[in-house]
């Protein structure tokens, strides 16, 4: 296991870092490694690990989109519902973003899959799409594409 990994990125979170890595088993099998480190005493410490091998993503995917399900509607449950009290107004998002918001189509399903498939980036297809990037990436999720950067 000492070899070096397949895929590394690491995302900082404050005082925490969070370490994403791919790596193969001596049998030859794939797994995924999250690892969460703080820094104690001045040294970097593994604060906890999960390793799920390759055969199990689907099932740990659709439990962390179910986890992060319950999270979003937390944090909508503690927005405010009244419409003056909103951060933002549709009619200035739909200025740079005209789809927003909007039911997505089939076809706009597949022109997004094949404008991925590309190597579009997010704001390339946020602006071909005319919708939100973070519309781009929910949907590519739901859809199960790899995403782009």
């Amino acid at each position: 296991m000492d070899e070096k990994p397949l895929f590394y990125h690491s995302l900082e979170a404050g005082s925490r870092v969070y370490e994403f890595e791919v790596r193969r088993a001596s049998t030859g099998a794939k797994y995924l490694v999250i690892k969460e480190v703080q820094q104690v005493d001045e040294e970097p410490r593994v604060r906890g690990m999960i390793m799920v091998f390759e055969d199990h993503l689907l099932g740990f995917r659709r439990a962390a989109r179910a986890a992060m399900q319950v999270l979003r509607k937390t944090r909508a449950e503690q927005r405010p519902t009244d419409v003056a009290q909103k951060s933002y107004d549709l009619a200035s998002i739909r200025r740079n973003y005209p789809r927003a918001y909007e039911k997505w189509t089939p076809e706009e399903e597949a022109h997004l899959r094949e404008l991925a498939a590309r190597g579009s980036s997010i704001r390339e297809l946020a602006a071909q799409i005319q919708r939100q990037p973070g519309a781009i990436r929910s949907r590519l999720d739901r859809m199960g594409f790899p995403m782009p950067t």
